[in-house]
């Protein structure tokens, strides 16, 4: 209780030193539900941290398989599509027979099409944006040719 205490004022003062020492000493069960607490509180650049953390030191850890699909939700709420993406399908190769795999692909196809959209949105504004300099292009090399 003392370690989730202490932890939780780290992450409200942004004390980015003192949680990466705060996390070493944690016993991943209290890490793991301080990133789930953090991620339920909207605090994803937190979550995102100790779920990293979780993944990359607790490998046998019975809820590894969970933090792997956390992490990858944290990132889906980031709105970093082809992030969430590759980290939903990470998920999908490590534990294909997860209770939420079907729930991970539903959110790949998601993070596909909202890539896929922004993809059009930056097509049509760059788009535009050429449109605009050829425009202004022309009207200068017309203005040029008539003397102006």
């Amino acid at each position: 209780m003392k370690k989730t205490l202490l932890l939780s004022a780290f992450l409200l003062a942004g004390c980015d030193d003192e949680l990466d020492r705060t996390m070493e000493i944690l016993p991943a069960s209290a890490l793991f539900d301080m990133a789930d607490k953090a991620y339920g509180a909207q605090d994803y650049t937190s979550a995102l941290r100790m779920f990293d953390y979780f993944c990359g030191h607790y490998s046998d850890d019975p809820k590894i398989a969970d933090a792997y699909y956390r992490r990858a939700m944290v990132i889906y709420m980031q709105k970093e599509w082809k992030d969430a993406r590759d980290h939903f399908a990470n998920f999908l190769l490590l534990y294909p027979t997860h209770p939420n795999k079907d729930l991970a692909r539903q959110f790949m196809d998601i993070c596909n099409k909202r890539d896929l959209e922004e993809a059009e949105v930056t097509a049509k504004k760059t788009s535009t944006a050429m449109n605009v300099i050829g425009t202004v292009g022309a009207v200068a090399l017309g203005a040029a040719l008539l003397g102006k």
